[in-house]
């Protein structure tokens, strides 16, 4: 059976080969790995440790220190994010996000196998890969 090239790069370098890599060919291997693992909501828009939406409350009404608090954590959570663009959740179908870009250009059902297999449209922010 004929490999993809995703699993041709993974399979040369998950053994003892791994440890001869230069810059550019473990670069490579980061790139095929990251794009052969299936798209999560958390790639998109900044979520919880439980996979859902987070935002920043906009209540002044909360001390000081929980402020603090949720910002560090949507902060965290928005450098998860790997896709430019501005992404909102719509909501779910069963346990499949439905996401789009606020202007409304791009508009997908997060049910893709792969990251590969996204839109192309659908770019990588600078520093993510």
């Amino acid at each position: 059976m004929r490999k993809t090239l995703h699993e041709f790069v993974i399979e040369q370098t998950e053994d003892e080969k791994a440890a001869m890599l230069d810059d550019n060919q473990w670069e490579i291997y980061r790139y095929a790995k990251l794009t052969n693992r299936a798209p999560k909501l958390s790639d998109f828009v900044p979520c919880n440790e439980g996979g859902k939406p987070i935002t920043l409350s906009e209540r002044g009404d909360k001390p000081e220190h929980e402020r603090v608090e949720e910002h560090n954590k949507y902060q965290k959570a928005l450098d998860k994010v790997i896709f430019d663009g501005d992404w909102e959740c719509l909501g779910f179908y069963g346990d499949v996000a439905w996401i789009q870009l606020t202007d409304g250009s791009v508009n997908i059902h997060l049910d893709y196998n792969r990251i590969e297999d996204l839109p192309k449209e659908i770019t990588f922010k600078d520093g993510a890969v």
